[in-house]
């Protein structure tokens, strides 16, 4: 029964680190690590496809921007002609 107590109180203790990441008590357990792990290469994940679906709407919508700016250079560069 002391021995359970004692156990206890040095796990349960702050300075007792190594016996925490031994047993995978609190922060510092395997598992834990593994979950964060697994929600960070998640977190990757998300972001990578956020960023190729911006990329796709900028290379779709960026050729259409340049036409339109050479059209209307296009059209001034004419008009200028006409009024000189």
């Amino acid at each position: 029964m002391s021995v359970l107590i004692i156990a206890g109180i040095l796990v349960s203790m702050p300075s007792c680190k190594y016996l925490k990441q031994k047993f995978g008590l609190g922060e510092y357990s395997l598992k834990a690590a593994i979950e964060w792990a697994k929600a960070d290469s998640t977190r990757v994940a998300d972001s990578l496809q956020r960023i190729n679906a911006d990329k796709e709407a900028i290379k779709t919508n960026l050729p259409d921007s340049v036409k339109r700016y050479c059209q209307k250079k296009r059209f001034l560069r004419k008009r200028l002609q006409i009024l000189l």
